[in-house]
């Protein structure tokens, strides 16, 4: 009896607590003062992302055709690199997903979900539905992640926008955010 507990006393507390799942989600909900063909456009743009997306230091497509490709992306952040392929769905002008298809030594797992529909509210403006959902091979990636998750996608998602504003001028409205929901909707 001694001596497990003093291997309990010894045993670390785990990383991820227990009852935390390791998947990470991050949803969000906006209008955006685009049409949806543009915001489509620029999100669909996957060879572009050097250009505009932080942290992206490459992107090379393998396949590519109007409903469906493969891409490598090549992420960049201080010590940190990682290279990941995907098959990205498009659907145009509504719908994008992209699913990590290729070995990564980071991610175990990676979702990426848009969904674009016309505001009812204010014409030439864009519903956005954006989601993603990853997890790490690594538990002390997942605990490192909770606590910048929000900031660094938000500014990924963010620099959309941007570069619509760069491609298509200003926009017809600024953002709206909304609260998120639980799930992405089917639209």
């Amino acid at each position: 009896m001694r001596i497990s507990r003093l291997l309990r006393k010894l045993t670390p507390p785990p990383l991820v607590p227990p009852g935390v799942s390791q998947n990470q989600r991050y949803l969000e909900k906006c209008v955006l003062g685009y049409t949806p063909a543009e915001v489509y456009a620029v999100v669909a743009d996957v060879k572009k992302y050097p250009e505009f997306l932080p942290w992206c230091t490459n992107s090379v497509i393998h396949k590519d055709s109007p409903t469906e490709m493969e891409a490598t992306l090549q992420i960049g952040f201080m010590y940190f690199n990682e290279k990941y392929t995907s098959r990205v769905q498009l659907v145009h002008p509504i719908q994008i997903d992209a699913i990590l298809t290729g070995d990564s030594t980071v991610l175990k797992s990676l979702s990426c979900n848009w969904r674009f529909a016309k505001n009812p509210s204010v014409a030439n403006t864009t519903m956005v539905h954006f989601g993603v959902q990853f997890c790490f091979h690594n538990p002390v990636h997942t605990t490192l992640s909770g606590f910048f998750l929000s900031q660094i996608v938000e500014k990924m998602t963010r620099s959309f926008e941007q570069r619509c504003e760069v491609i298509y001028g200003a926009p017809q409205c600024a953002r709206i955010s909304y609260p998120t929901e639980a799930q992405l909707p089917n639209l």
